[in-house]
């Protein structure tokens, strides 16, 4: 490769430059960065080109087609982030060679960078390539599967892939792209230049312009206020296929290897740290209090109810996640502290249960683990590890076997946290995220920084059951009640009043607070608008309702109440008739709910629960991730917190506590594999 310095300048290579040739050494690099941006731009695009012709929708309507733009659009951006990625460490040395001002150095980094660049765009290449073989058999980017290229059977593997792939081909295509791309690249960084004079001002003018433009380009994004660009940006339509079409291969190989080195760092053998290796068995005699000697070759059936028989049309059910419903804040509700809104008169007609946990203390766990019937799992989340799981416990799968549609309604944009391969396998057969309810509301509603506000989302999941033929089972997950905490322009301000037994318990009573409870009364207003709706329309419908986790802000809790500091609510109504008042006293979380669900609204369908009906005479316990409640003690695996109706030892509730993540290992371990690409 031909060096850009002279024979006289190599000859004393460690001669510092002058002030204009070390900008005219630097300069030479930013050249070659638009025809760098123009070649990955240009490769990327005709991979995904080919994606879209080799996995689009044959007879798509015009609609579909109407949002390929936006889709090409938002991956040209990806495509962009993935050029300036590679381009900025290259940028940054570049930096630091213009403060050492030698020849020597720049002779150095004008091989490495043309060497780095020319690696990043062959190996982005031939990634994007290798992507469209994966995503033929799966149905999605690359993501944690790709570790079973070396942790399966590696060599039936790539038999398999050589002989159902066109793999020679590829090989082809690749030392054609290997080729052409070392000539191109070589001439446009070798092209000659032609020194200009270049002042101070302009000088520090192009380097914070370089600096900023491939800053930003990496981005993504100039709204500092929001992640860089990232996998929940690409719900661009209601199409599932369009929006996986506007993401990068790259950036899923990246959140799949950041995610596989922290399952791999936190991955252990769940059940046998717990104690029950090689004797599950143990595990459910534990949990259910029965003699090993009494539990079946098949321990799981244990665990199998059935609904019962039930008579008369099967009624719409509705689930609703609320973002940030603890149940703290609104034990205060009063008129100088009016937190319960709208809600407030459903909730004393209704069931209202307090002795609340939820699944997990962040909504991705809380609400993954929830669709599974079972508290938070410990280390890496079940829908992260277990991708390709065909879930024994899917709360979703007895309302496909009853006939049920099933529904997934999301008030921001589906690509959060990729959940939607996750939520095929549940069982969902559609999702209905921010993009779909604009489209359907009209694209000019108002909007916050995670999606559409809980009013709108209300708003279409009525219409949605308006014109619904079949029962319909709908989980919904809202958005308002989440940092920076915005409502709509035209919603009331709310001034709350601290009440003296809330003021004694605060450690700071800021605007930020102020702003939360005003979102958190909007939240309320909002749900409490939507079970108006159900019962002036006297729908045939269940509503059960509860918060993803609750929020700790200002307040001092006392780590041995773990209902108050971390509870959340069950609101349940039901246009079936049942005596209410047994939910209300007993303990549960998430995993009790679709449980309860099941036994009110499903004609003889047989599920699994770890967690059972409320609406059964067993034994309640809260279970969360954050800790177990009943009624003898609050406990989690380090500490018991005894109350003063224990009658069991404290040794009961630890064993109780491993056994049944023991127990919920297990039923997620023999779910059997998933078919690839189910959805």
């Amino acid at each position: 490769m031909r060096c850009f310095f002279s024979p006289l300048e190599l000859t004393y290579p460690m001669l510092n430059l002058t002030t204009k040739e070390n900008f005219q050494a630097w300069l030479q690099f930013l050249r070659f960065v638009p025809f760098f941006w123009a070649s990955v731009l240009l490769i990327q695009f005709l991979i995904r080109l080919a994606m879209y012709f080799l996995f689009g929708e044959a007879q798509a309507g015009s609609e579909y087609y109407s949002y390929l733009p936006d889709a090409f659009l938002m991956g040209l951006r990806f495509d962009f982030g993935v050029a300036n990625y590679l381009l900025s460490p290259m940028l940054l040395l570049s930096f630091v060679l213009v403060l050492l001002r030698s020849r020597f150095l720049w002779m150095i980094f004008e091989k490495l960078s043309f060497y780095w660049l020319l690696f990043g765009f062959l190996a982005t290449s031939f990634l994007s390539i290798c992507n469209l073989t994966f995503y033929h058999y799966f149905k999605d980017h690359f993501n944690l599967l790709v570790f079973g290229l070396w942790e399966d059977d590696t060599v039936a593997l790539v038999k398999s892939l050589w002989e159902n792939e066109p793999i020679l081909w590829e090989l082809l295509l690749l030392s054609i792209l290997v080729y052409l791309s070392y000539r191109s690249f070589r001439y446009f960084y070798q092209r000659e230049r032609k020194l200009s004079s270049a002042g101070f001002f302009k000088r520090a003018i192009f380097y914070v312009a370089s600096f900023l433009v491939i800053g930003f380009g990496a981005r993504g994004t100039f709204n500092l206020n929001m992640h860089p660009l990232h996998r929940m940006h690409t719900e661009i339509s209601p199409y599932y296929f369009l929006n996986q079409l506007s993401f990068s291969p790259i950036y899923a190989l990246g959140d799949a290897l950041i995610l596989g080195v922290e399952v791999r760092r936190k991955d252990y053998d769940l059940i046998e740290s717990l104690g029950y290796k090689n004797n599950i068995k143990a595990a459910y005699g534990d949990l259910l209090g029965i003699d090993i000697a009494d539990v079946p070759e098949d321990p799981m059936e244990l665990l199998k109810y059935n609904s019962g028989k039930k008579t008369g049309k099967a009624p719409h059910v509705v689930v609703i996640a609320m973002e940030s419903w603890g149940s703290f804040w609104l034990e205060f509700d009063s008129d100088e502290y009016p937190i319960l809104g709208k809600m407030k008169k459903h909730i004393g007609e209704d069931v209202f249960n307090l002795k609340f946990l939820p699944s997990g203390s962040g909504t991705y766990p809380s609400v993954t683990h929830w669709l599974l019937n079972m508290g938070t799992l410990p280390g890496v989340a079940a829908a992260e590890k277990y991708i390709n799981k065909d879930y024994i416990t899917s709360a979703v799968k007895p309302f496909l076997n009853a006939g049920y549609e099933t529904h997934y309604m999301y008030g921001g944009g589906l690509g959060w946290r990729n959940l939607s391969p996750f939520l095929y396998q549940l069982g969902f057969q559609e999702l209905h995220g921010e993009t779909k309810i604009k489209e359907f509301l009209g694209s000019k509603i108002e909007t916050h920084p995670w999606g559409v506000f809980d009013e709108d989302l209300f708003s279409y999941l009525e219409q949605h059951l308006e014109k619904a033929q079949k029962p319909q089972l709908v989980f919904v997950l809202s958005t308002t009640n989440h940092p920076p905490f915005h409502v709509p322009s035209d919603y009331p301000e709310v001034k709350f009043e601290y009440p003296e037994k809330l003021q004694s318990r605060m450690t700071k009573a800021s605007k930020t607070l102020q702003e939360r409870l005003r979102a958190y009364r909007y939240s309320m207003d909002s749900l409490g608008n939507f079970m108006s709706w159900v019962k002036e329309g006297k729908k045939n419908i269940i509503v059960a309702a509860s918060g993803d986790h609750s929020f700790y802000e200002s307040v001092k809790f006392d780590p041995s109440d773990s209902i108050e500091w971390y509870g959340v609510p069950l609101y349940l109504y039901s246009s079936i008739v049942f005596d209410k008042k047994t939910l209300e006293g007993k303990f549960g979380s998430h995993a009790n709910i679709f449980p309860t669900v099941y036994d009110l609204a499903l004609d003889n369908q047989d599920y699994y629960a770890l967690n059972p009906s409320l609406l059964r005479g067993k034994t309640s316990m809260a279970v969360s991730s954050v800790g177990f409640a009943t009624e003898e003690a609050y406990f989690n695996q380090y500490k018991v917190y005894p109350k003063k109706s224990q009658t069991k030892p404290e040794n009961y509730f630890i064993k109780l506590w491993k056994a049944y993540y023991a127990v919920a290992a297990d039923m997620i371990q023999k779910s059997p594999t998933a078919k690839a690409g189910m959805n």
